[in-house]
């Protein structure tokens, strides 16, 4: 289970973002956060059973690129 905060854009970028960290991606230690997301999504498409909390979230349109 991952908790992002999704109120905003920088913090939701940024908790997504540090699931890579989490999960010891190659991409953790790139300073690049779109790079670090992609990475992540990549991640998830290919690993099942994670649960992410977006929590706050104002609206589905501004979770299309993390989903």
């Amino acid at each position: 289970m991952w908790w992002v905060r999704a109120e905003e854009p920088v913090p939701l970028a940024a908790d997504y973002a540090g699931l890579a960290t989490a999960l010891q991606l190659p991409e953790h230690e790139a300073s690049d956060q779109p790079a670090m997301a992609e990475a992540v999504r990549r991640w998830l498409e290919q690993h099942t059973g994670w649960l992410l909390v977006f929590d706050n979230v104002e609206g589905s349109v501004a979770l299309c690129s993390y989903l």
